[in-house]
C-alpha cells in the first residue's frame, strides 16, 4: 500500500506544473488545465474533477504549490465569468485558436442550441 501511495505522490508531483496554466490570448486568468491534451483550454467538468482532486490531495503539496493551485483555480471560474453572454450563457469550454473569442459563444451567438458550463461555478473555493 505504501508502495502505491509513493508512486501517486511521484507522479502528481511531477506532473503539477503542466496543469498549472499561464493566461493566454482571452483567457485572462491563470487556470487549471485537466490534462496535456486540452492543450491549455478550459473545460467545465473536466477542470472541476481536476481541482477538486488536488484539492484532496493538498497534503502532498507545499505551501507555494497549494496556493499556485488555489489561485489557478480561482482563475477558472473568473475565466469562464468573463466569457459570460449578457444572455447568461456561459460555454463548457473555452478554446483559443484563432477566432476573436470562445468558438461555444459564437457559435450560440448564431442562435446554435448548445450545453452550457454546469451551476458549480458558485460552489465556496477553500
Amino acid at each position: 500500500m505504501q508502495d502505491r501511495r509513493k508512486l501517486l505522490e511521484n507522479y502528481v508531483q511531477s506532473h503539477l506544473q503542466d496543469v498549472l496554466k499561464a493566461p493566454h490570448d482571452f483567457i485572462r486568468y491563470p487556470f487549471i488545465d485537466p490534462g496535456a491534451g486540452y492543450q491549455g483550454n478550459c473545460w467545465d467538468w473536466d477542470t472541476y474533477w481536476c481541482v477538486y482532486s488536488l484539492f484532496s490531495l493538498r497534503d502532498l503539496f507545499t505551501r507555494e504549490q497549494n496556493e499556485a493551485i488555489l489561485r489557478h483555480a480561482r482563475g477558472n471560474v473568473m475565466n469562464f465569468l468573463d466569457h459570460q453572454l449578457e444572455d447568461g450563457y456561459i460555454p463548457m469550454m473555452i478554446e483559443v485558436s484563432h477566432w476573436s473569442e470562445p468558438y461555444l459563444n459564437m457559435r450560440h451567438k448564431e442562435g446554435v442550441q448548445l450545453n452550457m458550463h454546469k451551476p458549480f461555478l458558485c460552489n465556496r473555493l477553500p
